[in-house]
């Protein structure tokens, strides 16, 4: 999707118009757009995502863990 952005901006296409045919926000398109001009492909790759630490204790990780 972001490739494809990309490849829709240097065929001419707005960032508006982008974002409306690919049914994404515009902030998104914009992001991807100004990553790639600065750092290129290799920045529109997934970033890992900080996830929020486990609200559980071990013993109950665990416990789920059997249960599977």
């Amino acid at each position: 999707m972001r490739l494809l952005a990309v490849s829709l901006f240097y065929e001419g296409n707005s960032r508006t118009g982008i974002a409306k045919r690919l049914n994404i926000a515009r902030g998104s398109v914009n992001k991807w757009v100004s990553s790639y001009l600065k750092d290129g492909l290799d920045d529109l790759d997934n970033k890992p995502i900080q996830a929020c630490p486990s609200r559980l204790q071990r013993p109950q990780i665990e416990q789920l863990c059997l249960n599977l």
